[in-house]
């Protein structure tokens, strides 16, 4: 089994700072942590380490929650204070605690458990408008409308962007529709992929085409 590396005096700083150094152990937190280690394989960084104490955190106290879907996991504790922190303070948005778990899943970073930076990536997202439920509903208002841009010349780069599925519905009942956006706020866009598959008369024959679409960020905003 291979070794597995770790900054000096880090596990003993995370316990320290989230209260735990009188109730866990640097093996438990380090046990812990190796379930988080995603990134660079064999060396536990903060965030992991933050990760685990956050589990810990939930199991000692509150009990974990697992998303509606997905089986997404977070600090209750800490998914509270994210939404009083970030979300309670304009009266003219208000934003559910389901919406703000929904908002970080398309910032997780693969583990599936949602650290207090991905709550709180998700919590900007919506004080923005660009979370991914406020942006699908948006893109299926255009669809339905055949207010879509025109379709773009050839495949954009999505390199490092985040995504989320766009949840189109078909215009025919003969079409599946597969689509998945792209959020680009560097170039104030969301690519959007269409994968439109239309049943033909004859016995198990489809046609299945793909265009790319880029929605100004701006437009889904002002809906």
């Amino acid at each position: 089994m291979p070794s597995i590396r770790y900054g000096k005096f880090v596990a003993e700083n995370v316990l320290h700072a989230n209260g735990l150094h009188r109730k866990v152990s640097v093996q438990e937190l380090v046990k812990e942590a190796k379930k988080f280690d995603t990134k660079n394989r064999g060396y536990l960084s903060q965030d992991e380490f933050q990760k685990a104490a956050d589990a810990l955190k939930a199991r000692l106290g509150d009990r974990p929650v697992s998303g509606r879907d997905g089986g997404f996991r977070y600090a209750p504790g800490q998914m509270r204070e994210v939404h009083q922190e970030y979300l309670r303070g304009n009266p003219n948005k208000r934003f559910s605690e389901a919406q703000l778990v929904n908002a970080a899943k398309v910032h997780d970073d693969g583990d599936k458990y949602l650290s207090r930076a991905e709550l709180e990536a998700g919590a900007i997202d919506l004080q923005r408008g660009v979370d991914a439920g406020t942006l699908s509903n948006k893109l299926q208002s255009l669809w339905d409308r055949g207010r879509f841009p025109a379709k773009l010349s050839r495949e954009p780069s999505t390199a490092g962007l985040r995504s989320f599925d766009a949840g189109l519905t078909a215009r025919s009942m003969n079409d599946d529709v597969e689509s998945k956006a792209f959020v680009d706020e560097a170039k104030g866009r969301v690519l959007v992929k269409v994968t439109v598959t239309e049943r033909l008369p004859w016995e198990g024959a489809t046609s299945t085409s793909t265009t790319w679409h880029a929605v100004p960020l701006q437009e889904l905003r002002d809906r």
